[in-house]
């Protein structure tokens, strides 16, 4: 949070957010219906929107849980494309959404 605090002013960030549907929604990539869904950190800026999660793990445990983590960030990203979807004309078009997976202090 201290690091991405640093950024320009254009740049907007939000910790730990939560998106709560009323409704399951539907994600057919991966047949799984989501209700919820946690984000580490969004930053809005004039690039677009960037998801970031944040894990501190080892170089050991990157290789074992990756798939895991693939899926936890494929699942954000649709979760708050889904979100954002009826939205898209505040921004003129779709906003492109980034991901991002940083690891901080693993050994």
């Amino acid at each position: 949070i201290s690091v991405l605090s640093q950024l320009p002013d254009e740049y907007h960030v939000l910790n730990d957010v939560n998106l709560i549907f009323n409704k399951y929604i539907y994600w057919k990539k991966r047949n799984e219906h989501i209700k919820t869904c946690q984000i580490d950190h969004l930053i809005i800026g004039p690039t677009g929107i960037i998801l970031l999660e944040t894990k501190n793990w080892k170089t050991s445990d990157i290789g074992k849980k990756s798939e895991d983590l693939t899926h936890q960030v494929q699942r954000a990203n649709y979760a708050l494309w889904y979100y954002l979807k009826d939205s898209y004309e505040l921004f003129g078009k779709a906003p492109k959404i980034r991901s991002v997976v940083v690891s901080l202090h693993g050994q």
